[in-house]
């Protein structure tokens, strides 16, 4: 199932490539620590690209400019996060800024890949978050701070993100811990696994982390390691807007922070969803629907699959291999004839269709965006919808469309990554360039 996306658009700029700071991106990826005398203050300086000008690009969630020119040679990167983004090259790892200088050297085997709901690599491990990341040397991993210094020592298997100061790691890649940000131990390393939404260790949320011992059984410990809601469930969720499911085997119910059943649910089959903006999934004969705090049904179950609810108000639902979207009383507002469906700004979605091309609708589903030049949309179940951006491609190339249905970046490039933190890659002839959003 998609996630969310952003408005189409079709205006065509120009942008243009500023040699000087492309040239300086390249020389620090090659020699290292040249430039490093100069202030981000004279980079920015350097690279602004005054509004209007030929080289930025108004948009409704402001201005994009080239602030690296695609002169930098590596054979991936990846998303920013802190200020700094993973590099990748001759099979070592290490972190460049915004222009491309190398702030943390290529001297890691490998980042931290964390695992999504879908247990599958998330693309952006490796991240500083908490101002940590964790990375792997000479097979281990450790954790380092964002000027590369070592802060948690080389001891780990596995390792996971910093969450409230928290982040599980394990010794032998099969029994975990949770350690603090000195790399005190804060609980003993005693529990199974380590993923995200489907499996079994989890990190924190809302103060809280779920946890699961070798009988299989899942409870939650506190910020100092404390099993303060005992491991009885067979399977349990992380809380979401001071909920938790858990369940007994034979007792479907909703735990509050202290453990305590706030809502049980009768007549359901396993699976079902945490509550998120008000309301939860869940399933009944094979069919979904969705149920508020009191327990009613306020979504039918007759739908093949369903979303949890986004904060634009809708859930994405199938039936017969078809996908619309319904409101949170129930009302079909997009009719169940997509192949496809993803929201990745708070009032646009992309509509895919299997048999002709892709067009952009608002959240009653009218379409805004008829997409007459036939561009694909790209890689939006993991755009975050902040930037307002979605990324197009089109004969191969890649550009930028924002939600007023213009084209801000022309597709050009080779590759494009979604924005975070207001910072894109682009990739043009084999060299990696970065796209900055100023609000």
């Amino acid at each position: 199932m998609k996630k969310n996306i952003a408005l189409a658009l079709v205006f065509l700029l120009a942008l243009v490539l500023f040699a000087g700071c492309g040239g300086g991106a390249e020389d620090a990826v090659r020699h290292g620590q040249e430039r490093a005398e100069e202030t981000v203050a004279e980079r920015e300086q350097e690279s602004a690209m005054p509004t209007g000008e030929p080289g930025s690009a108004a948009f409704s969630g402001g201005m994009i400019r080239v602030v690296t020119a695609p002169t930098i040679e590596v054979d991936n990167a990846y998303d920013f996060s802190e200020g700094l983004a993973v590099i990748a090259r001759d099979g070592k790892r290490g972190y460049v800024n915004k222009y491309g200088e190398i702030v943390i050297p290529l001297i890691y085997d490998s980042v931290d890949y964390d695992i999504d709901y879908y247990n599958e690599p998330d693309p952006s491990g490796g991240r500083f978050h908490e101002g940590l990341a964790a990375v792997q040397k000479d097979g281990k991993f450790g954790y380092i701070d964002t000027d590369g210094n070592t802060v948690i020592p080389f001891a780990y298997m596995a390792s996971g993100t910093f969450e409230d100061g928290r982040a599980y790691v394990s010794k032998d890649g099969i029994s975990y811990g949770y350690i603090d940000k000195q790399g005190n131990e804060i609980t003993p390393f005693i529990y199974e696994g380590a993923g995200y939404g489907t499996e079994l260790l989890h990190f924190y949320s809302e103060g809280l982390a779920r946890v699961r011992r070798p009988d299989g059984l899942f409870g939650f410990i506190d910020l100092n390691g404390n099993e303060v809601i005992p491991s009885k469930y067979v399977f349990a969720l992380e809380f979401s807007e001071g909920w938790a499911f858990a369940t007994t085997g034979d007792l479907f119910e909703y735990i509050d922070t202290s453990g305590e059943v706030v809502l049980r649910l009768d007549g359901y089959d396993r699976q079902v969803s945490s509550f998120e903006n008000g309301l939860a999934v869940v399933q009944k004969d094979n069919k979904f629907g969705a149920v508020d705090k009191s327990g009613a049904l306020v979504v039918p179950a007759v739908y093949d699959s369903m979303s949890n609810f986004e904060d634009n108000g809708l859930a994405i639902v199938e039936a017969d291999n078809k996908f619309g979207a319904v409101d949170k009383s129930g009302e079909l507002v997009i009719p169940t004839i997509y192949s496809g469906l993803d929201f990745f700004a708070k009032g646009v979605g992309v509509a895919y269709s299997a048999n002709s091309k892709d067009v952009l609708i608002d959240t009653n589903g009218n379409v805004v965006f008829s997409n007459e030049e036939e561009y694909s949309f790209f890689d939006v179940p993991y755009n975050d919808g902040l930037s307002g951006l979605v990324i197009v491609r089109k004969d191969g190339k890649y550009g930028y469309m924002d939600a007023s249905g213009k084209l801000i970046v022309p597709v050009i490039y080779d590759w494009a990554t979604n924005f975070k933190e207001g910072l894109a890659w682009v990739e043009l002839d084999g060299k990696w360039g970065v796209l900055e959003i100023e609000k």
